[in-house]
């Protein structure tokens, strides 16, 4: 059992007193003293787990490593690519398509058949001084003939590719499918002598000549050149059909208040090139990166580089700029579910120019949740954006690089050897406990590592009923990090109700209604009540409230002393002289 030392205590005592504090959450030493002890009992496995590991910092209760993550090539950016390019050639070919007589091939194909069937249906008419289709016979075959005669014309001078073209035309769209199709199954990030070869053979159809008749050669590939290069540069050739094409479209988006606007965005060529571009170009970073399991992590296991998630403590968005979401915690009691049970480890990765002595306070690149017992492990969702390729073993992905830093850590712990057998349905191998989301149960990105050859069929227990930091009792709220959404163990001299909202507020902090005695959480609740601050007396009052036009705010006038003229009100004589108003010899008020 691991021995959690003073410091440690302490670190959580002040730190998650003051980090509880500016996320607008109400603490007091009794519920973070509760917090601690069944924390300090709960996780004393896991942490000796990891305090095995030579990287463990008994600090800051985590195993700290740098490590180089890399991204596999995205084939869903190179088929959505492709599919762009095929449907751009598809209305080239349409736009290109060979007319006679005012039709194009199909066009022409289906007036022929119409005419063929009306002609067949006059076979079986006795008496033939019909009209079909507003002509008689004699003027249905004389049309018949004349689309027979176009048809042969189609067929004797275009040639087919998607629709009737030209030759040089159907050369050109048969270039590009070609290569087209070779790029739907090259996905190295530089041109091997293959696909230089195709690059080369089918270009020069595009090349334009000169005053002799002679192709002006415009680009040349090779071995080893930037396959997003040699791709930019091919299709520039189609007379900027492909590259200056833009698709302009309205896009929805909501603000941090849940705002709806709209707002246009290009979704043409630049938008589909440079996704292909970066799919097939992987990246290799070196993160700092930390496996822990100090309560402030927990705390924080939601505080993104740019994102957030359904259990963070920022309820009221104040991190709004330093990483802006629009989630108000619905599930952040989940925090203190996984911090206080026996086997969830928080994993993410920071920048390297962080503090490595308060990592928690250090934006998260990327985070995942691993609950560790029973000789195995289960491996949540990868945040902010993971998936793993199940198809596909051998794919490189955020979530696999986790999954075997996490395997090869616990191995080093275990000394045992790093063999682990992967499997996909967590619901056979988890029990769940708590307010946390399960999102170990929803995710393709999550598994179970069993270490091979173990036989224990034991389920992992994943959760905790979270314990209010106020009174220290155990409850089930996912929704707040306290006993119940009236905060019942806040009851007393301190805190008081707001009279619009119900929100429970400390006494020192809310709007007093000095005619009512009310008390209101912010301005918003106070004057949707009709309460008003008046700057004449420095206090909120809802009754002999008064807007002086002259200085644009409220003023307390309980004697009746203002001055009111033409629908005008001002608190006394100089604000409504100010305003323009004065008095006659007779004492009526007039404007200047």
């Amino acid at each position: 059992m691991y021995n959690f030392t003073e410091n440690n205590r302490n670190q959580w005592m002040n730190e998650g007193d003051a980090l509880l504090n500016q996320f607008d959450h109400e603490t007091a030493y009794d519920g973070l003293d509760a917090i601690w002890s069944t924390y300090a009992i709960n996780k004393a496995n896991v942490a000796e787990t990891l305090a095995k590991h030579p990287n463990w910092d008994p600090e800051t209760l985590c195993v700290r490593l740098t490590e180089e993550y890399g991204t596999s090539v995205n084939r869903s950016a190179i088929d959505e690519f492709v599919r762009f390019l095929e449907r751009r050639l598809a209305q080239w070919c349409r736009e290109h398509e060979a007319i006679i007589a005012g039709m194009t091939f199909n066009e022409m194909r289906s007036a022929r058949r119409r005419l063929y069937q009306a002609l067949n249906a006059l076979d079986n008419i006795a008496y033939r001084p019909v009209i079909m289709g507003g002509m008689t016979e004699d003027e249905l075959r004389r049309e018949y003939y004349r689309i027979d005669k176009i048809d042969d014309q189609f067929y004797n001078t275009y040639t087919m590719y998607d629709a009737r073209m030209n030759v040089e035309n159907y050369n050109k769209a048969n270039a590009l499918r070609t290569v087209i199709n070779a790029l739907s199954n090259f996905t190295d990030n530089t041109l091997n002598e293959e696909m230089a070869d195709v690059f080369n053979n089918y270009a020069p159809i595009f090349f334009p000549v000169d005053e002799e008749g002679k192709k002006i050669n415009k680009a040349r590939f090779s071995k080893g050149q930037k396959t997003s290069k040699a791709v930019s540069k091919f299709f520039s050739l189609m007379d900027d059909y492909f590259v200056k094409y833009k698709d302009i479209q309205d896009e929805v988006w909501f603000d941090q208040s849940g705002n709806v606007h709209t707002r246009q965005k290009d979704k043409g060529w630049n938008y589909h090139f440079s996704a292909y571009a970066d799919g097939i170009n992987p990246i290799k970073v070196k993160r700092y990166t930390f496996i822990s399991v100090n309560p402030l992590d927990y705390l924080t296991m939601s505080f993104g580089n740019g994102w957030s998630s359904c259990h963070t403590i920022d309820h009221n968005n104040n991190r709004s700029n330093n990483g802006g979401h629009t989630y108000q915690g619905c599930y952040q009691s989940g925090t203190l579910s996984y911090m206080l049970d026996g086997s969830s480890i928080v994993m993410y990765t920071t920048k390297d120019d962080i503090d490595v002595t308060r990592p928690w306070e250090a934006d998260k690149i990327n985070r995942c949740m691993f609950h560790l017992g029973e000789e195995k492990f289960v491996q949540g969702r990868t945040y902010p954006d993971g998936r793993d390729n199940k198809n596909d073993e051998e794919a490189v992905t955020i979530a696999s690089s986790f999954r075997n830093i996490f395997q090869r850590v616990i191995s080093e712990c275990w000394d045992v050897s790093n063999l682990w057998i992967i499997k996909r349905n967590n619901n056979d191998y988890t029990m769940s406990y708590g307010t946390h989301y399960r999102d170990y149960l929803c995710y393709s990105d999550t598994c179970t590592s069993l270490l091979k050859g173990s036989t224990n069929a034991a389920a992992v227990r994943i959760g905790h009923n979270p314990i209010c930091p106020v009174c220290g009792e155990e409850h089930s709220n996912e929704e707040s990090l306290h006993c119940g959404d009236d905060h019942m163990c806040l009851r007393d001299e301190n805190h008081v109700e707001c009279a619009r909202c119900g929100a429970l507020i400390n006494i020192n902090e809310a709007i007093r209604d000095e005619d009512t005695g009310n008390y209101y959480c912010d301005c918003e609740c106070a004057e949707n009540n009709n309460v008003y601050f008046c700057y004449n007396v420095e206090e909120w009052h809802s009754d002999d409230v008064y807007y002086d036009d002259q200085v644009c705010e409220f003023f307390y006038d309980p004697d009746n002393e203002h001055i009111e003229v033409n629908g005008c009100c001002f608190q006394n004589e100089e604000n409504a002289n100010e305003y323009g108003y004065f008095q006659d010899e007779d004492g009526n008020w007039t404007r200047e």
